[in-house]
């Protein structure tokens, strides 16, 4: 199917940035007070349990990262999501009982309560919108005399998490300079909503729109849906999968023209997790798409990403993409383009 339509993706790429860059960080008084069962006592802001962590925000000892069966009791005066090991999930204020055995969450809807040790995670829960985004800016750049390349990078993400919705919203771009001068384009602005089950299953929307002039692609624009599940969710890793259907149009690189299509997805993601300092997270992703509409072709995207956290929420990373298409819509381009960076950034919300 054929149609001339202009190019969207200057102003959605611009809509995007734009959109996300007022998502700003999470502030609350540090009065939540945590007790060790060796008996200490500690006072400031819980940021977060996940992956068997604790992260405790102080005044006079920055933050803190605290293996949750090392935790007696919680105490704070704010609302939090929590989630079980079997996926069930509250929000209200959380408590310990006497004995330290149970955590108690109180909400408008009622009091529960379950062993400590069936809690999976926690996060902070407020009613305001911007309070509940998290995430995270990068920057990359290198420079190869010999050959005079220079390649640029930026990539930022960002997570909004409420007691019944996960949504996310991701920009990277890429940008290659040859020693002739030629420049060569990589752009992609993704997002996705997930909602949550009482289990680890959730049914979900993605989008993307991207930019690959490597591929012959000026534009492709990606949205559908899927059904997905969390396989594995321990102390250190994660891992997902998802199967869906998706519609796709691509505009190709020099031609007003778009070509439409129907493509299945099938893949998931992969985090692996380390909390001694400096913490350390790595992402893959790994997803196919075998189309329905052109008879043997398939494409498929994955992405890396390596990152160390230090104090004052800085971030040192290794970030990878990897792209490929069995029947580019334009014959003489490349089958595949990869590429991978280092970056410095900044980390909010977390």
């Amino acid at each position: 199917m054929q149609r001339r339509r202009s190019n969207p993706l200057p102003l959605l790429l611009l809509i995007g940035v734009l959109a996300s860059a007022v998502a700003w960080g999470y502030a609350r008084d540090k009065t939540d007070v945590v007790k060790l069962r060796n008996g200490d006592h500690l006072s400031g802001d819980i940021v977060s349990l996940e992956f068997g962590i604790l992260t405790l925000k102080t005044d006079n000892m920055s933050t803190l990262s605290i293996e949750w069966p090392a935790v007696r009791a919680v105490t704070s005066k704010f609302d939090f999501a929590i989630e079980r090991r079997d996926g069930t999930k509250y929000h209200g204020v959380i408590a310990t009982s006497d004995d330290g055995a149970d955590l108690i969450v109180q909400s408008a809807e009622g009091t529960v309560r379950f062993p400590m040790g069936e809690v999976e995670r926690i996060s902070r829960f407020s009613p305001r919108f911007w309070d509940r985004i998290n995430g995270a800016l990068a920057l990359g750049f290198s420079y190869t005399k010999s050959s005079s390349i220079q390649v640029s990078s930026l990539n930022f993400n960002s997570n909004y998490r409420s007691t019944a919705v996960d949504g996310s919203l991701a920009f990277s771009s890429n940008t290659t300079k040859d020693s002739s001068g030629k420049t060569t384009n990589r752009d992609l602005l993704s997002s996705g909503i997930q909602f949550l089950q009482q289990s680890r299953n959730f049914w979900g929307l993605l989008a993307s729109l991207e930019r690959d002039q490597s591929l012959g692609i000026d534009a492709r624009l990606v949205g559908g849906a899927a059904l997905g599940r969390r396989f594995v969710q321990s102390s250190y890793t994660e891992l997902t999968g998802i199967a869906g259907l998706v519609a796709t149009e691509e505009w190709i690189v020099d031609n007003p023209d778009s070509k439409t299509s129907v493509e299945l997805v099938l893949g998931g993601s992969w985090q692996v997790f380390k909390f001694i300092e400096p913490k350390t997270r790595l992402d893959l992703g790994l997803y196919v798409f075998p189309s329905l509409t052109e008879s043997g072709r398939y494409r498929s995207t994955g992405n890396l990403a390596l990152t160390h956290k230090f104090p004052h929420d800085v971030t040192l990373g290794l970030t990878g993409y990897l792209s490929y298409d069995n029947q580019p819509p334009e014959p003489t381009a490349e089958k595949s383009d990869y590429g991978l960076t280092l970056n410095v950034g900044w980390s909010f919300g977390q």
